[in-house]
């Protein structure tokens, strides 16, 4: 079985493309739909997407949601900057998407959930797990009031829970969609959940701005990071055989790489009008 993962992160609402730089998302939509007719094709972003730029801002998310619902996504992890329209508002963003905003390791201080821990997509067969990890950096970089009422607890504890639950489901691929980072502030770090949590195939990676070219590889985790504002596109191949990995590669397709793309009329027409507006 073959998959290729297209990921995003830290977008911060860059979805309309540059001359020099960005990417945007009229032609990532392009290179989707090309490589959805090829095989099959996960689309997930690792968070700090719905806010930025008046283009977000003035619809508080719901003009990019739109967007990525028009785009297919899988599914995506809510970035501290995600929380700063305020909880209730990311929960509303959460309804309007056709897609889960994964965070297990955001609760409500009763221990009730608004978000879904995981989602689990099969592909030919195989079943692949997808959970999402919020940074507890949260708390104090969106406005503590964003956050009142609300736990973010440890993701190297909620990860290994994670894992576990997803193996008892029989799941093959484990990927942590995670907005956690790689600052060295940071604790924990991405790398610190990979060295610590066995089980984790993949984890999609957002909040640092790191460009990891060709990801990083910490014992049989593999981690994936773009960088920020759609400046490049992460692409991961893996194949499984007889339900087992056999391969898994990581990619930047590069702004350069992208001049060759045309852009998707729809998602440009859509891009306009929110522009208008």
């Amino acid at each position: 079985v073959k998959l290729t993962i297209i990921h995003t992160n830290d977008v911060h609402s860059r979805v309309v493309g540059s001359e020099d730089s960005l990417i945007g998302y009229a032609k990532l939509a392009t290179l989707v739909k090309e490589m959805r007719k090829e095989g099959n094709v996960l689309l997930l972003d690792a968070g700090d997407t719905t806010h930025g730029l008046p283009i977000a801002t003035i619809s508080n998310g719901e003009s990019i949601i739109k967007l990525m619902n028009q785009m297919g996504y899988d599914a995506m992890v809510p970035g501290n900057h995600d929380f700063n329209y305020g909880y209730d508002r990311l929960i509303e963003l959460n309804r309007m998407a056709d897609f889960p905003i994964l965070a297990a390791n955001v609760i409500r201080e009763d221990g009730t959930r608004d978000l879904e821990e995981y989602t689990i997509i099969e592909i030919d067969g195989i079943k692949v797990g997808i959970f999402g990890l919020t940074t507890q950096e949260t708390k104090f970089k969106s406005n503590p009031k964003n956050t009142e009422g609300i736990n973010i607890n440890d993701p190297v504890a909620v990860a290994e829970e994670m894992v576990k639950k997803l193996k008892e489901e029989d799941v093959k691929l484990v990927i942590a969609l995670a907005h956690i980072g790689m600052d060295e502030e940071s604790n924990p770090k991405t790398t610190d959940i990979a060295k610590k949590v066995q089980g984790i195939d993949i984890i999609i990676d957002g909040h640092s701005h790191t460009m990891l070219e060709e990801g990083e590889v910490i014992g049989d985790t593999l981690i994936v990071q773009t960088g920020e504002y759609l400046k490049n596109i992460g692409v991961v191949n893996v194949e499984l055989a007889d339900g087992k990995i056999s391969k898994k590669e990581a990619k930047l397709m590069t702004f350069e790489d992208a001049l060759a793309l045309k852009e998707d009329e729809e998602i440009s027409n859509k891009i306009s009008e929110s522009e208008e507006e």
